[in-house]
């Protein structure tokens, strides 16, 4: 029996490492652009660099609904794949894309908008400035951004992982070599400073979308369902916005949070925003991985709840939590001994690089709780519940991280400092309300019959 359960645990680890690796590789790949993108431009000072991060927070809390809103689609794609069913599978996709497409359109023209009017949310005006016509042309971006993570949701939804990965790495040499390019005036491209720098962007975001495009396309040929994803059904339709509707407005909540902590540490020095943007930046490519863990486990999730294995899902996403909060581990130990040369990879201020060093402490204090928070989402996703995140993230978030954040930064005076501190606890408690919720789940599944099992799990 020691030997059997031993077993059953390697396979279960097997399977999320697998599936994560990529995953994991993927969304660093994602990062990895915003990084270059970081690194260009900091060299043309902190008010560039404060304006890249400041049009960051404003362009992910345009992004965040749409990616959330597809993300509804992983659930039915990952059962159907379970139940050997191409035909479920694919017609979420499809569904996916509709709403990536009507979710693009009206954000695109939010996103344009604010970047005429970046003074009204308190940045002071040279980073206003500088901001305005990056943040215009990113705008372009977000159609392209909306489709690719259907796709990107619906291949990892079957278990294809390994070619996204490859487009990605495509994807990231565009980037950078078009941002050294277009900033610079290399090769011969226009010297365009920091506009040249969203137009790499851009350009990138939209060999992403056409690369999964082929991905996606060569799948459907290889299974012979080149139109089953265009056939319109309203059921499916329903379930994913469904679905889909909570995990946006939980990925808003999150992201929000640190958006708009963003926006309003705008309001103190140059060199305190520039670190902070910059610390985002490092602590949100170690958030890359137990996200791409939290992926893999959701699908893992889903393809057993297709499957009617429930316990087997159960056991899935305690293994991808296990793995995620290691990972984090290591990570905050590596971001308390290495921070002044990591910052140092950033800029060459002296000022950003000291408060830097003091709030990277605090993100590296909340890796564990933020490694567990989004393993945690993505296991209750392949289950069909996208609610209890919402509501946890709302509580810790809103009603716990920013209050205490806002009075610590600036009634008690603590600044960015204090900031950080309010977002970590935030997390914390984001964390410990996901954690009870599946050790529930689990109990439930425990307790049930063989019979009852498949009605534990949510359809």
């Amino acid at each position: 029996m020691t030997t059997q359960i031993q077993t059953s645990n390697y396979n279960h680890l097997d399977k999320i490492l697998k599936l994560a690796i990529p995953t994991a590789c993927s969304y660093l790949g994602i990062m990895a652009m915003g990084m270059v993108d970081l690194l260009v431009v900091g060299r043309l000072g902190a008010v560039a660099t404060a304006a890249v991060g400041l049009s960051t927070a404003v362009f992910a809390a345009f992004i965040v609904p749409g990616v959330g809103l597809v993300a509804g689609l992983e659930f039915p794609a990952s059962r159907g794949f379970g139940r050997g069913s191409v035909e479920e599978s694919t017609r979420a996709l499809g569904q996916g894309l509709i709403l990536a497409l009507v979710g693009g359109i009206p954000a695109t023209a939010g996103v344009l908008l604010i970047a005429s009017r970046l003074d009204l949310l308190g940045a002071t005006p040279e980073v206003a400035a500088a901001a305005g016509p990056y943040l215009s042309i990113l705008a372009w971006g977000l159609v392209p951004s909306y489709a690719y993570a259907a796709m990107r949701s619906f291949l990892q939804s079957v278990q294809i992982v390994r070619a996204p990965l490859a487009v990605m790495v495509a994807a990231n040499v565009l980037n950078a070599a078009a941002n050294i390019a277009l900033v610079y005036g290399h090769w011969g491209a226009p010297s365009l400073g920091l506009p040249g720098s969203a137009i790499a962007t851009v350009a990138a975001r939209l060999a992403l979308c056409l690369g999964l495009a082929v991905t996606v396309w060569i799948w459907l040929v290889s299974r012979s369902a080149r139109r089953a994803w265009l056939r319109f059904s309203w059921d499916h339709f329903v379930e994913i916005t469904r679905l889909g509707v909570p995990a946006a407005a939980q990925m808003m909540l999150e992201v929000g949070a640190f958006s708009l902590a963003t926006i309003l540490v705008a309001r103190l020095s140059a060199a305190a925003s520039a670190a902070h943007n910059i610390v985002l930046n490092i602590a949100s490519v170690t958030f890359m991985v137990p996200l791409g863990i939290g992926a893999a486990t959701s699908a893992l999730v889903g393809e057993a709840v297709g499957r009617q294995l429930p316990r087997e899902g159960r056991l899935l996403g305690w293994t991808g939590l296990g793995v995620g909060v290691g990972f984090m581990a290591l990570s905050a130990v590596g971001l308390i001994l290495f921070a002044p040369p990591i910052l140092g990879l950033y800029t060459n201020d002296a000022d950003a690089i000291a408060f830097g060093t003091k709030i990277l402490v605090a993100a590296a204090l909340f890796q564990i709780s933020d490694g567990c928070q989004v393993v945690l989402t993505g296991a209750l996703r392949g289950t069909g519940d996208t609610h209890h995140a919402m509501k946890a993230n709302l509580l810790g978030h809103w009603l716990i991280g920013l209050p205490i954040g806002l009075v610590l930064c600036f009634p008690l005076g603590r600044g960015v400092v204090g900031m950080w501190t309010g977002l970590a606890l935030g997390l914390t408690a984001v964390a410990a309300r996901l954690l009870w919720v599946w050790w529930k789940l689990g109990t439930q599944i425990s307790a049930s019959s063989p019979m009852m099992e498949s009605e534990v799990i949510p359809r």
